[in-house]
């Protein structure tokens, strides 16, 4: 079984076009909707000023992005219990660009103000370790 787990929003750094330090706002992947920045997270976070304009958007073709990752992480060979996958959203639409073995749990960590074990992928852990 595949499903689709935390996601979230990442801005490119000032002066940048893609980067993968900026600041980022949590998504709902059951919606594609940008949340509002939690409690948790605090400046220089949120240096970003489009960030104010982004929570509550829906992002474009969010399902069927989200279908996209699903169907990609079923059909890859051998078993990884978690992939992060880096996506941009372009005026053509969005474009998967890679998968990560490793996911950023610091930053939903620190922007939920819970651990990840205690949502999606910590089932997934316990069923992946023995």
């Amino acid at each position: 079984r595949v499903e689709l787990g935390p996601a979230m929003l990442q801005a490119p750094l000032p002066g940048q076009e893609i980067s993968q330090s900026g600041s980022y706002l949590l998504v709902d992947a059951a919606t594609g909707r940008v949340l509002p920045p939690t409690p948790w997270q605090v400046d220089p976070v949120f240096e970003w000023p489009l960030l104010a304009d982004v929570a509550g958007v829906l992002l474009p073709d969010w399902d069927a992005m989200a279908e996209c990752l699903l169907q990609a992480h079923a059909r890859l060979p051998g078993r990884a219990p978690l992939l992060g996958w880096d996506v941009l959203f372009t005026d053509q639409g969005p474009v998967m660009c890679e998968a990560n073995v490793f996911i950023s749990f610091y930053m939903f960590q620190a922007a939920d103000g819970n651990a990840l074990g205690s949502a999606s992928v910590g089932r997934v852990l316990s069923e992946w370790l023995p």
